[in-house]
This record gives C-alpha cells, structure tokens and sequence, in this order.
C-alpha cells in the first residue's frame, strides 16, 4: 500500500477522534513527521514530496492539496488555519483504512504526541531530528535559539507528550553528527 501527503493528511485528521490541528505549520510538519516515521510491512510512503523550505520541511504542494481535500468535502478549513475532516472525509478514511489497524495506531500515536505542543518545540524537533530539511529555512536561527533557551522544557514537555528522552538524545546526537560532518566539509 503507498501512501501520499493527501492520505498522511486526512489520517492525520481522523486519528484522535478527529481531534482538529491548528496551523499550517502543525499540519505540515505533522505529515512530514508520520512520513519519516511510520514504518511498516508492506506500507509505502511517498518521502519525496518535501522538501526544505523557509520553516523547514514542507510538502510541496501542500496548498494544492488543501484546496482539493477541501473541494471534495474530505476536510473542513476555518480561518485558513483550523483544519478538521468532514464527516464525508471519516467516511472515506473507514472505507480505505478501516482494516488498517496498524496504520490508523502509528498516525495517532504521531498525532498524540506532536499536536498539543507549541510550535516552537514541534520545530526544534523536526530541525534536531532531520537537519537535512533545514538548509533554506529563514527562521533556523530562532528555533537553535529556542532550543537553547527551552532546553529543559522540551525535555519536560518532551516527558508529557510521551516523546522519550532517548528519541531527544538520539535527534540530538544525529543534529550535532551532521553538523560536524558540515564543517568538516566547508572549505576554511
């Protein structure tokens, strides 16, 4: 089975009793996380449609597929930043996933986890975890200085959200192995 941005998007929605997700950046980065980390037997992601953009990874046509979810009554958009599936988009869901068990529990422990938390903390995941969606980001400075500043209080958040600290250990580690092997390679 493959699955697109779209399907990543309308399972992200359904998951949680079709808890809403507020924010673009929410939503994209949610897609983005259950496409780098969902990964089961006989289960397809399509990875390359992200790309790095000026707030890290982001779908690339990510808009296009607001609008279609959107036309088709699959999704419900308020206020350009309040996203939410349609009872006709529940629907649809049951019918394709409904025998998916393991698919629909991988999405809403990622829905679980990523959420509620602020923006902020989201994207100092996603940069410490995947450093390579980073490269054009206009806001990668803010979010390493968040990541200073709000250190322990990712950890505590980190705790809450059942994100374990090994997985924050493990981002970090990778972040500062990239970023060596980045130095290494810049001419001086």
């Amino acid at each position: 089975m493959k699955l697109t941005t779209l399907d990543l998007m309308l399972l992200l929605l359904y998951a949680n009793k079709g808890e809403k997700v507020v924010g673009k950046i929410k939503l994209a980065k949610l897609i983005f996380i259950a496409s780098k980390e969902i990964s089961l037997p006989g289960v397809e992601i399509e990875t390359k449609e992200f790309i790095p953009y000026k707030e890290g990874p982001y779908p690339v046509d990510f808009n296009d597929i607001i609008d279609f979810a959107t036309e088709q009554n699959l999704m419900e958009v308020e206020n350009d930043r309040i996203f939410k599936i349609t009872s006709f988009g529940k629907r649809k869901i049951e019918e394709i996933f409904g025998n998916k068990k393991e698919i629909l529990t991988e999405i809403e422990k990622i829905k679980e986890k990523f959420n509620k938390i602020p923006d902020d903390l989201l994207l100092a995941y996603v940069y410490l975890k995947y450093p390579g969606y980073t490269g054009r980001s206009e806001i990668k400075r803010d979010i390493l200085e968040v990541i200073k500043k709000q250190f322990a209080s990712f950890k505590l958040v980190a705790r809450r959200k059942k994100i374990s600290e090994a997985d924050v250990e493990r981002a970090i580690e990778e972040a500062r192995l990239a970023t060596l092997q980045k130095l290494r390679r810049s001419p001086e």
